[in-house]
């Protein structure tokens, strides 16, 4: 302390010294002014205890680790969120996750499964392709020209240097490999198999484009079959397209037989490979009788059809076809064309009208304009009246039968209103005075 405070008071005593020299004061006594005031300071520093402070130290540079944590540190803590989702959320959530990840892997594995089945489609084509180059017989390995010693010594002693494998990506695909050891290895088992190897057979085949739906079927049923059962490859033109025949393509006789079924599906709708076991058959249908076949709204047919699985195909309006084709199993076509067969006989049959019955009435030819009525009035009153139909056929006999369809009750009714109707009335009396008798006696037979 007294080391710190020594040059401070001896400063000060030499400030005393030369300050009283200089206002006129003799040396020695500025000099002795100037000791007393160096002396006073050395007393009074040991009654005064003043500590100066210590220097700093150089501060040192933090790194940015200690400085992140001092930020960290000082941040103030997080609250908690009043809106952090309930765990019914965090779990419904979860689900939706799972759910999306689940499609995710179904589409993935349907990607897969394609292209496994491309590929696999690619080797048995390539396969088949190296069967029909080979034409069964086998290639004949060339000779490799024999090496010298001098080559096999070179070679011997040139280092193989395997590559690394490089890291492969996952990606959800298989790769089938085709090479040739492949290809010839299918040759030879269609070669084993006692098959040989014949070359492709095309034929085209035209038909209406309005008949395509027939060849295709539902869902294209149709045209596989045919595929499959004559084991050819039939290409049918694209809608829009500039092409319009059917190319069929395989074996000989698999492509003629496609091509007779074919033909049957254009003109028939069905043929021996698509519809196992179907027939048709024909059935003519007076003009005037068509209506009464088909029903009102087509209902007659809608009927036959369901209740006999058959097919039924009426002609056209403009047509002067009149038959009515019928395709099903032998049994549903003949249930059916007898059941057509009724309607254009009697107007009803089992199966549109199974409650029906009929009842015919021998009437007069001169009667039946009573029954007819003005404009065929009487016969149509009848007919609402008693929910019956009354056919009264055109005919030069004398006497005529008239036929009533209808559920027996109403029959009945029908036929006691028709006979009332047919029924003479009595003759009214003849007057006293007009008799034969009295016209006699008063005749004047004068003239």
């Amino acid at each position: 302390m007294s080391n710190q405070l020594s040059a401070p008071v001896l400063v000060a005593g030499a400030a005393v010294t030369v300050g009283a020299k200089a206002i006129g004061l003799d040396l020695p006594i500025a000099v002795t002014l100037g000791v007393a005031a160096a002396v006073i300071g050395v007393m009074s520093s040991g009654f005064l205890k003043v500590e100066l402070p210590p220097p700093e130290p150089k501060k040192k540079k933090l790194t940015k680790a200690e400085k992140k944590a001092i930020a960290k540190a000082a941040e103030p803590e997080e609250e908690p969120d009043d809106d952090q989702p309930s765990a019914k959320q965090l779990k419904k959530r979860e689900k939706e996750k799972a759910k999306k990840q689940a499609k995710k892997e179904a589409a993935a594995a349907e990607a897969k499964k394609a292209a496994e089945a491309k590929k696999a489609e690619e080797a048995a084509a390539a396969a088949a392709a190296a069967a029909t180059t080979t034409g069964g017989g086998k290639k004949k390995k060339k000779k490799k020209p024999k090496k010298d010693a001098a080559g096999a010594s070179k070679e011997a002693a040139t280092p193989v240097v395997e590559k690394p494998d490089e890291p492969v990506e996952e990606d959800n695909w298989n790769v089938v490999p085709t090479s040739k050891k492949s290809k010839s290895a299918w040759a030879e088992a269609d070669l084993s198999a006692g098959e040989k190897a014949v070359p492709d057979f095309t034929r085209e085949f035209e038909c209406d484009p309005k008949d395509y739906p027939k060849i295709m079927g539902t869902g294209g049923s149709n045209l596989r079959a045919l595929q499959e059962a004559t084991g050819t490859d039939i290409d049918v033109p694209k809608k829009g397209g500039t092409r319009s025949t059917i190319i069929v393509s395989g074996s000989k006789q698999g492509v003629l037989d496609c091509l007779k079924n074919l033909k049957q599906l254009c003109s028939k709708g069905y043929s021996e490979i698509t519809h196992a076991g179907t027939t048709d058959d024909k059935v003519a249908v007076p003009k005037n009788q068509i209506g009464v076949v088909v029903g009102r709204g087509g209902e007659h047919i809608k009927m036959i059809q369901a209740a006999t699985g058959a097919r039924i195909n009426m002609p056209d309006r403009d047509s002067d076809d009149n038959f009515v084709s019928v395709t099903g199993d032998a049994t549903a076509v003949a249930t059916a064309i007898k059941s057509i067969k009724q309607l254009i006989e009697k107007g009803f049959s089992d199966i549109t009208h199974s409650n029906f019955t009929m009842a015919s009435l021998t009437v007069h030819r001169d009667s039946l304009g009573t029954i007819l009525g003005a404009r065929g009035a009487t016969i149509k009153k009848l007919q609402e009246e008693t929910s019956c139909k009354i056919n009264v056929p055109r005919s030069n006999d004398e006497f005529v039968e008239v036929s009533i369809i209808g559920e027996a009750s109403n029959i009945i009714t029908c036929r006691l209103r028709i006979e009332a109707l047919l029924v003479e009335p009595e003759p009214e009396p003849i007057a006293p005075e007009w008799t034969q008798e009295n016209i006699l006696k008063n005749l004047d037979l004068a003239w």
